[in-house]
Protein backbone atom coordinates (compact mmCIF):
# COMPACT_ATOMS: atom_id res chain seq x y z
CA UNK A 1 0.00 0.00 0.00
CA UNK A 2 0.72 3.50 -0.74
CA UNK A 3 2.36 5.31 2.11
CA UNK A 4 0.10 8.55 1.68
CA UNK A 5 -3.04 6.46 1.46
CA UNK A 6 -2.17 4.83 4.46
CA UNK A 7 -1.35 8.29 6.35
CA UNK A 8 -5.04 9.37 4.87
CA UNK A 9 -6.12 6.39 7.29
CA UNK A 10 -4.59 6.98 10.17
CA UNK A 11 -5.59 10.68 9.74
CA UNK A 12 -9.54 9.44 8.99
CA UNK A 13 -9.34 7.00 12.35
CA UNK A 14 -8.24 9.59 14.34
CA UNK A 15 -10.50 12.06 13.64
CA UNK A 16 -13.22 9.22 13.56
CA UNK A 17 -12.39 8.14 17.06
CA UNK A 18 -11.91 12.06 18.52
CA UNK A 19 -14.86 13.36 16.68
CA UNK A 20 -13.40 16.27 15.93
CA UNK A 21 -14.07 17.59 12.75
CA UNK A 22 -12.72 20.91 11.95
CA UNK A 23 -13.92 22.29 8.13
CA UNK A 24 -15.12 18.78 7.42
CA UNK A 25 -11.75 17.66 7.46
CA UNK A 26 -13.14 13.77 7.49
CA UNK A 27 -15.39 14.58 4.33
CA UNK A 28 -12.26 15.83 2.65
CA UNK A 29 -9.69 13.46 3.73
CA UNK A 30 -12.38 10.02 2.47
CA UNK A 31 -12.99 12.12 -0.66
CA UNK A 32 -8.45 12.71 -1.19
CA UNK A 33 -8.30 9.14 -0.50
CA UNK A 34 -10.87 7.71 -3.18
CA UNK A 35 -9.12 10.30 -5.84
CA UNK A 36 -5.82 8.50 -4.59
CA UNK A 37 -7.04 5.27 -4.78
CA UNK A 38 -8.49 5.64 -8.18
CA UNK A 39 -5.66 7.60 -9.96
CA UNK A 40 -3.04 4.73 -8.65
CA UNK A 41 -4.76 1.46 -9.56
Amino acid sequence: MYQPALFLLKKLRLCAATGINPQNLCAQGIETLCAFIITHK
